[in-house]
């Protein structure tokens, strides 16, 4: 069987990634948060409770 001793990094650095402008981003998460608000809302209130316990 042959190693694959070549950089783990490679595939970060592939230029046949898509490339994403600021807007699309920015509409992606917003589409994202919208379809996901209840499960935003949880998390935040995870985080709050963790914090409180310190």
């Amino acid at each position: 069987m042959a190693s694959n001793t070549g950089p783990l990094s490679d595939v970060l650095h592939s230029e046949n990634h898509s490339k994403l402008t600021s807007e699309q981003i920015a509409k992606a998460v917003a589409r994202h948060n919208k379809n996901h608000s209840a499960a935003k809302a949880e998390n935040q209130a995870l985080k709050a409770k963790k914090g409180g316990k310190k």
